[in-house]
């Protein structure tokens, strides 16, 4: 799967690179990943559409051992760079207390509806919703 990426270094001097991982079809789910030396720290799924500028963030997650480094806002902050102006929105929230404090604390560059995806038809077809 074809992979973009953007790097920088932490404040201890530790490569960080964003890697993008393209959908396998068009509005399908992508991935982008935070990679610290090498070693996937944290990953989120969305799906775009082009189209119909709508963006869905279906997951972030962020290894426990690197939670509260800002790896889940990089990741948020990313995804919503690849679709500004789109029309943000989420899958249902996890309930988890992690969860709730981390979507308690976004401030994200573009609205974003939490906890009910608004997605186009483009993205239900690629979900394999309508066939």
């Amino acid at each position: 799967m074809p992979a973009d990426q953007a790097d920088q270094l932490d404040d201890r001097g530790a490569r960080i690179l964003v890697v993008a991982r393209r959908p396998a079809v068009r509005a399908g789910a992508g991935r982008l990943e935070v990679r610290v030396r090498g070693i996937v720290v944290a990953i989120t799924e969305l799906q775009l559409c082009g189209i119909d500028h709508r963006g869905v963030v279906r997951h972030i997650q962020v290894d426990p051992a690197h939670r509260r480094r800002g790896f889940g806002t990089l990741l948020l902050d990313a995804a919503q760079a690849r679709g500004p102006g789109y029309h943000w929105s989420t899958v249902r929230l996890d309930q988890s207390e992690d969860s709730q404090d981390f979507w308690a604390y976004q401030d994200p560059a573009e609205p974003l509806h939490l906890g009910e995806p608004h997605y186009c038809t483009h993205m239900r077809e690629a979900n394999g919703e309508w066939v």
